[in-house]
């Protein structure tokens, strides 16, 4: 952990000096180009990323497939996003790396082993299976989709009633 701290506080500090041997090699103009583009590709993608994650988690459940591959996948595009749209050289090549698709199901695969637990949720077999810990148990699902379970407190508001409104006629 002190490694992860050192390597944080160091970051700015890496991206300066990567500014100075940048630009001697190549002159301020095009160094300032090359980050004005990177910029601009980081935007790019993250303004491009919205539909395209969308239309391919309603391919993912359509086929009754987990969708979490494809959450982890669009996740990082938007981090490597982001990484393209802070001034730097270091976060240019992270971001270059998470555009890559093998490095980013390596770290997919590298956190979901860390996952402490998994939510399951089918329709098909009407059930809600919680993995924690090692241990698994089975819940009933809600009685109808969207409905509140008997034991809900939105149960006991009645209708055109929540927490954003007052019980009551108005």
């Amino acid at each position: 952990m002190p490694l992860l701290a050192l390597l944080f506080l160091a970051w700015p500090f890496l991206e300066i000096a990567g500014f100075i041997v940048v630009g001697r090699a190549i002159g301020v103009l095009p160094t300032l180009a090359l980050l004005i583009a990177s910029i601009a590709l980081g935007v790019l993608i993250l303004r491009g990323l919205g539909f395209a994650t969308v239309g391919r988690l309603r391919a993912e459940f359509d086929r009754g497939r987990n969708p979490g591959e494809t959450l982890g996948h669009s996740a990082l595009i938007a981090l490597a996003a982001l990484l393209l749209i802070v001034p730097g050289f270091l976060s240019d090549i992270a971001a270059l790396l998470l555009l890559v698709p093998p490095v980013r199901t390596m770290l997919i695969r590298a956190i979901g082993r860390r996952a402490d637990f998994v939510v399951v949720r089918t329709e098909a077999s009407s059930r809600v299976v919680d993995l924690d810990e090692g241990e698994w148990s089975r819940k009933q699902p809600e009685t109808a989709a969207g409905a509140p379970r008997a034991d809900s407190p939105w149960r006991q508001l009645g209708p055109g009633t929540g927490p954003d409104r007052e019980a009551g006629p108005r």
